[in-house]
């Protein structure tokens, strides 16, 4: 399992975090705000479904990072809520609305592997409360925070998608990477 509060802080310091990363991420997310509804809506309605074939056991380690997952993805859909509540901006609603599909992926995969689907945030609570305090400074800090959130769930599926074996999971990942 990742270090993920690291991960999350390490957002918050430019020297830290990739210059050139925060500045494709940050176009990325500028040129998401610039999107009509129905054109951003097309790039959002991606079906996650889990692919068919044989289960393969997981390692404790895979059970933790599919729960983590979980809990991201609700953390994520949460604070665009919570975003979209204080400033009206439709793209913090569609945002929100993809990252449940994400969160739902991932349910259907805890499912399927006969797993307990999580609640809350888990040990991303502080990180979420630290997101939605700084959201609400300024809609430049709800950006801040977009793209913070954009930033972490990429860096923590590629760290999972490395360390996996299982398949299910690869693709499962995968898709999520490409939403």
């Amino acid at each position: 399992v990742l270090p993920h509060e690291a991960s999350f802080f390490s957002f918050f310091h430019p020297t830290k975090t990739s210059f050139s990363a925060t500045l494709l991420a940050t176009i990325l997310f500028a040129s998401l705000l610039s999107l009509s509804p129905a054109s951003a809506d097309r790039g959002m309605r991606q079906s996650f479904t889990i692919p068919q074939g044989e289960i393969e056991s997981l390692s404790p380690s895979e059970e933790a990072a599919l729960i983590y997952g979980q809990q991201e993805e609700r953390l994520a859909r949460d604070v665009y809520q919570n975003l979209f509540d204080q400033y009206d901006l439709d793209i913090f609603s569609r945002i929100s609305q993809s990252e449940q599909k994400h969160m739902d992926a991932l349910g259907k995969a805890l499912s399927t592997l006969s797993l307990p689907e999580t609640e809350g945030y888990g040990e991303l609570q502080s990180t979420y409360e630290a997101l939605i305090e700084k959201g609400t400074l300024s809609l430049q800090d709800a950006i801040e925070v977009g793209i913070t959130i954009e930033l972490l769930d990429i860096k923590d599926l590629d760290a999972t998608i490395a360390l996996t074996e299982n398949s299910l999971l690869k693709k499962i990942y995968t898709n999520l990477r490409r939403g």
